[in-house]
């Protein structure tokens, strides 16, 4: 993981708590329970004690043992017979250490690419956490907005249907207009149904990221930026990713690591060497042939060469499997490299689309307000019918949905687009969660 990752996970978790529960404090409940993240840090963690262990093939190993026997001996040697029974002691410590072998040295450099893979895989999984969580908390936002729309449309609706049934009953309404607010009616408290089934939908979401159920969310402020991606220049992204995404890190190291299990398995035949100190003490307390014990104390030094020279065949097969496997994985990493690349320029369109998007559904907010007032008035004036003011005011609140969800649709562009190109870090957490206001209460 980055350094300055590490740092900034620090401030964070140390970082006081907000009144309400915002971006920034969702994230940091998350560094502590979500199960995905956790379970990468606990697989890095174990990488670099696969790097421990590939390296303690080349340290030195102690044994000891010793033995303790009752012998009863009974000798018959030319007519003559001898018998004895005695203890006989050992003692053997040895020292063994392998200073030579390339297979080995090759499984101590695939382990050290594997605790790198680790890294990078930890930074793919706390990437992907910054992301999980900007997408669930900005759709229970949306869910809110649903709501709330829906309810303010409820309430605009059952005013035109009390206005219906005013006219009705002085003479200068029709059943037609009744009939449609009252299906224009039926039809909003449905989506308030709907609305309030998201909600939960959309909180239980977060709540499997965090672990329970997160206080009122801080909501988006009206002046939060759009701003274009900089350097606004899509090839400079594009090689941005190239050089720093995680993911694409991650395939290079196990590509780099399947040639060189090939290297490893064409090693199979080449020749281990070891030391070996030992040293040896016994004591025989008799004997039948002398009747005397003895006592026995010795010291090995020397050196020991193992060379396989037949293996069924199976190293030839294991070079051949190894290739095969190294084949795939040259695979896996070009078309990551180039999903890599097409979703850099997808997200970067989405980006400098999105803010185009915003502000042409913010304009269609106004438009729609001035088109809902028109045509209240046209309905006073007796020029137009129910039907047509039931049509604005849908059309209102369809513009204002699209307006809400797009500014939260450019925000997860952003963020994707800083993963996209392997610059995502806390850095836009604390950049996104400023964009975000205390909700207000009712």
């Amino acid at each position: 993981m980055k350094a300055k990752q590490i740092i900034l996970f620090a401030t964070v978790l140390a970082a006081p708590a907000a009144q309400s529960d915002d971006f920034l404090s969702i994230y940091k409940h998350a560094l502590n329970s979500d199960t995905s993240f956790l379970a990468a840090d606990f697989q890095r963690k174990a990488a670099s004690e696969n790097v421990l262990l590939a390296e303690s093939v080349f340290k030195p190993t102690i044994n000891l043992a010793g033995n303790m026997n009752y012998q009863d001996e009974n000798i018959r040697s030319q007519g003559v017979k001898n018998s004895d029974n005695y203890t006989a002691l050992g003692l053997d410590v040895s020292l063994n250490q392998t200073i030579y072998s390339q297979q080995n040295t090759i499984a101590i450099n695939q382990s050290k690419l594997g605790n790198e893979q680790a890294g990078f895989n930890l930074e793919t999984a706390s990437d992907d956490l910054i992301l999980r969580i900007a997408s669930t908390y900005f759709t229970v936002l949306g869910a809110q907005d649903n709501l709330e729309l829906a309810v303010s449309e409820k309430i605009a609706i059952k005013r035109q249907l009390e206005l219906a049934e005013e006219r009705l009953n002085v003479g200068i309404g029709t059943q037609t207009d009744l009939f449609d607010a009252q299906a224009r009616f039926q039809i909003v408290e449905a989506e308030e149904i709907g609305a309030e089934n998201l909600i939960e939908d959309s909180m239980q979401a977060l709540i499997s990221i965090i672990g329970f159920r997160p206080t009122d969310l801080s909501v988006l402020r009206e002046d939060s930026p759009l701003v274009p991606p900089q350097p606004n220049n899509v090839s400079t992204w594009v090689e941005n990713a190239n050089s720093n995404n995680p993911v694409l890190h991650s395939e290079k190291l196990a590509y780099e690591i399947s040639n060189q299990e090939i290297e490893k398995q064409r090693k199979i035949k080449t020749p281990t060497v070891s030391w070996k100190l030992g040293q040896a003490f016994s004591d025989n307390g008799g004997s039948a042939n002398s009747g005397f014990g003895s006592d026995r104390n010795a010291t090995t030094i020397g050196l020991q060469l193992s060379i396989p020279l037949y293996t069924s065949g199976t190293d030839r097969v294991k070079v051949r499997s190894a290739a095969l496997n190294a084949n795939i994985q040259e695979q896996v990493l070009e078309q990551t490299r180039r999903s890599v690349t097409r979703n850099v320029r997808n997200l970067f369109n989405d980006v400098t689309t999105g803010i185009r998007r915003v502000s042409a559904l913010q304009q269609a907010v106004v438009a729609s307000e001035s088109a809902v007032e028109a045509k209240n008035e046209g309905f006073s004036a007796g020029l137009i019918t129910n039907l047509d003011v039931l049509d604005a005011q849908r059309d209102l609140f369809q513009a204002q949905r699209d307006y809400l969800r797009a500014r939260y649709d450019y925000i997860l562009a952003v963020l994707n687009l800083e993963q996209a190109a392997g610059q995502l870090d806390i850095d836009d957490v604390i950049r996104v969660n400023s964009w975000l206001k205390e909700p207000t209460t009712a």
